[in-house]
């Protein structure tokens, strides 16, 4: 099974512009706390412990769900405790049950072989974790936690280990975050992760840090990213074959790196209007996890749908994307903005829009066209897969 994609967002984007029908989900985050064990030094969130009911989480996948729609299970930490632990599994569950497509961001520093084992047979999907230093050293600095790098390194063996023993569809994502001070790295955390995992990982992702001034790359720096690293770390990629991690760095490097912006974004937000980002100590529903981030720091600005329990407001999207969306969205959504904005311009170029798209066999034809068209990187393995 594969999530939805680009293609769904156009379709359900259209349709509320045409049609008037409110827009079905293709992803679904929840934060239920943002409670964590490290002191990233990309993170500034604001601790809060859970406010929202498991029936009211219930009732949000329930409401919202669908075949194939991605549930991004995040925080925090969302494995701090063994209770935290037993929520992500009910969640897994659920979303599993309704056909949704579970995925969970975690640090994995407690993570062991039985719990993993857990995950898989509940359904999980998806598994990205996030390295910040090729070394003890240097990411443990800059996680904030001596000791960091080895638990992390001892959880994603496990995980290689019981992802070779299961059956379960199941993808591993390790990425790389890179900020001005330690970029100058990636080739030592690309040896590292390649040499050792690299026949275990599904995909490779880089993540600049854009929310911080202090961290952001310098001119001069992405001159030197561009000129002198990035032609030695796309050979080094190839190498391992994660060719499609060196087109996401290319893309990465568009922009004004002044505004800490890596990627271009449309004129129009269209995944906005396909996702919904729950945060669970706030009781906010928010159209996603970069706005609910920017809501803690600038609460008078930031875009809400609505409270949990309540009718979501979309009247609220029409102000995205705001100019601070520049640094905020990361270039994974960016990307997924072009190539939904791309599949805006051909069905717009199709005569009788409004009755195209009530035919329920559109979608599957709009699919096939889609991926001969523009989708390349959508071919017979999973989405971004190397």
């Amino acid at each position: 099974m594969k999530p939805l994609g680009s293609d769904q967002t156009a379709i359900q984007y259209l349709r509320y512009k045409f049609l008037g029908e409110e827009p079905l989900k293709d992803f679904i985050g929840l934060r239920p706390d943002t409670l964590c064990n490290y002191k990233c030094v990309s993170c500034k969130q604001v601790k809060g412990s859970c406010k929202t009911s498991e029936k009211e989480f219930q009732d949000i996948l329930a409401e919202h769900g669908r075949q194939r729609v991605i549930c991004s299970i995040s925080g925090g930490e969302p494995l701090l405790t063994n209770e935290h632990f037993l929520r992500v599994l009910q969640h897994t569950r659920l979303c599993s049950t309704l056909g949704l497509y579970p995925t969970l961001f975690s640090n994995c520093h407690d993570l062991d072989g039985r719990k993993v084992e857990m995950l898989l047979e509940a359904g999980l999907k998806r598994l990205t974790t996030a390295f910040y230093g090729p070394d003890a050293a240097s990411h443990d600095k800059w996680r904030g936690v001596p000791g960091s790098f080895v638990a992390q390194y001892r959880a994603l063996k496990l995980i290689c280990e019981k992802k070779r023993e299961s059956r379960q569809e199941f993808e591993l994502i390790v990425s790389m975050v890179f900020f001005r001070q330690n970029f100058r790295q990636l080739s030592e955390m690309i040896q590292m992760l390649g040499d050792i995992f690299g026949d275990e990982i599904d995909r490779l992702d880089f993540f600049p840090i854009k929310e911080y001034a202090d961290l952001y790359l310098s001119e001069e720096d992405v001159d030197y990213f561009k000129g002198e690293l990035l032609p030695r770390l796309l050979v080094q990629l190839h190498s391992y074959g994660f060719d499609v991690a060196g087109r996401k760095l290319q893309e990465i490097l568009e922009g004004n790196p002044e505004d800490g912006v890596y990627g271009i974004l449309p004129e129009c937000c269209y995944s906005s209007h396909t996702s919904l980002y729950v945060s669970g100590h706030e009781r906010l529903i928010y159209p996603c996890g970069y706005m609910s981030d920017y809501a803690e720091r600038h609460p008078e600005s930031a875009v809400v749908l609505g409270k949990v329990g309540e009718k979501l407001d979309l009247s609220k999207l029409k102000t995205l994307p705001m100019p601070i969306c520049q640094s905020l969205c990361g270039p994974v959504v960016k990307g997924h903005n072009r190539r939904a904005q791309r599949a805006v311009e051909i069905m717009q170029a199709m005569p009788d829009l409004e009755q195209v798209l009530r035919l329920p066999s559109y979608e599957n034809q709009l699919v096939l066209r889609l991926r001969r068209e523009y989708i390349a990187m959508r071919d017979e393995k999973a989405f971004y897969r190397k």
